[in-house]
């Protein structure tokens, strides 16, 4: 969302935070990743426990951030699998539209947004700043052993760019 924003209404925002993000969901193989990761059919139809068995230990407490609980979270699946698998992606031009402050995170161990991906993500943004979370995978912003990590990094980033509260 943030690259989103970022590129359709460049003066909206002061700075952009993003994490898990790349902007080519087709050549990058995401695509299929998040396919597999939803445990999506060929209609593009989840399999929310195939998601909540990823999740893990995690799976509860993500659910418990929904104020509708557990039937909540499956229609967000449900509402949010076509967006993920069928979105189109920013192109280069769309990139160089982005020139607010950027901060780029990722973990080290990202799985699906790999280092290597956001480091060509950070370099495409002419105003960015890339954070790495060291030995940290796709989950880990949202676990109690990385979540200070990253909230530092955020913390840093907003302070210095006028957005900390």
């Amino acid at each position: 969302m943030a690259l989103e924003i970022g590129a359709r209404h460049p003066a909206a925002a002061g700075g952009l935070i993003i994490g898990a993000a790349y902007p080519d969901f087709v050549t990058t193989g995401l695509r299929e990743f998040l396919r597999a990761y939803l445990g999506a059919d060929d209609a593009g139809t989840p399999d929310v426990a195939a998601v909540e068995a990823r999740l893990g230990e995690l799976a509860d407490p993500v659910k418990s951030l929904h104020p509708g609980g557990t039937e909540q979270w499956h229609a967000l699946v449900h509402q949010s699998a076509r967006m993920w698998l069928d979105y189109e992606g920013l192109t280069p031009d769309d990139l160089d539209r982005i020139n607010a402050p950027a901060l780029v995170f990722v973990g080290d161990r990202d799985e699906a947004f790999t280092l290597d991906l956001t480091v060509s993500l950070y370099r495409a943004l002419p105003s960015a700043e890339l954070g790495v979370c060291p030995h940290a995978d796709h989950r880990a912003p949202i676990t109690r052993q990385r979540i200070a990590v990253f909230a530092g990094m955020i913390r840093d980033f907003a302070s210095r760019h006028g957005q900390a509260p």
